[in-house]
């Protein structure tokens, strides 16, 4: 599967011209964890991340701003730098606040048990009980309605975010097929991402840009579960899925503008 068409980083096409401008993406995978001691969804992102060149979309031919950011395994490390990704205050956030706001998040993450691409279509807000990889849990409350204990997203500042359940915006099944009929790849959807720290940060991400949007339409936020390497596929094919994946969901906010 060949890699997007790509235009050396010298050249910009985006001034003067808003129509031009840039595509900023987030990017996000995981470091390791106790079952994964190597994170596929982090090394496949390593070879974009280390090129020399920038990647443009290929049905709109705009250049892609993409930054990558590990994530470690961990809930309060989460909170920390998806809150600084999405220019929200972040108190021990181990990245900056980005200069500019980014148009698209894009998370990548193992799923150990999976032999295909999943595209994920949402995340809950409660139910958190593993803990992570620093051996610590997510932070938990007893509901005094209820007299359940829920762990999760229990603090104040998510209260606006009411939902038990995010739903991702973007049409997963269409850009699903999309992929399959350009031959780039073949993603299966998902309705369950696995209550540990993909999902977590998965809600976290989309509470983030619905607070941001203030109403209107939130920035875009899309999970992508993979398997491991050679299970069955090679890191390379991981590598250029995961860009044309991330090409897809850029011509689309290139083509809206």
């Amino acid at each position: 599967m060949p890699p997007p068409h790509r235009i050396p980083t010298s050249k910009s096409a985006s001034d003067g011209d808003s129509s031009k401008r840039p595509v900023r993406v987030a990017v996000t995978g995981f470091g390791p964890f106790a079952k994964v001691p190597v994170n596929p969804s982090w090394q496949c992102l390593l070879p974009l991340r280390d090129s020399d060149e920038e990647y443009v979309t290929e049905r709109t031919s705009i250049p892609m701003h993409i930054d990558f950011f590990e994530i470690p395994v961990i809930y309060h490390e989460v909170l920390a730098r998806i809150q600084t990704l999405h220019n929200l205050s972040a108190s021990g956030s181990a990245i900056a606040a980005p200069s500019e706001p980014y148009d698209l998040f894009v998370h990548f993450g193992v799923a150990p048990s999976r032999s295909h691409y999943y595209f994920e279509s949402g995340a809950r807000r409660y139910g958190y009980e593993k803990e992570d990889f620093d051996k610590q849990f997510a932070k938990s409350r007893v509901d005094p309605s209820s007299g359940k204990r829920l762990s999760g997203f229990i603090t104040q500042e998510w209260d606006q975010d009411a939902e038990g359940r995010l739903n991702c915006a973007v049409d997963v099944t269409e850009l699903a097929n999309r992929l399959k009929r350009s031959g780039k790849a073949e993603v299966k959807l998902s309705d369950d991402a696995g209550l540990f720290l993909c999902e977590f940060t998965y809600y976290a991400s989309m509470a983030c840009a619905k607070r941001n949007a203030q109403g209107a339409a939130a920035k875009p936020v899309l999970f992508v579960h993979i398997p491991q390497e050679d299970k069955p596929y090679s890191m390379q094919h991981m590598t250029q899925t995961a860009l044309a994946i991330i090409s897809e969901l850029a011509d689309d906010i290139a083509a809206g503008r």
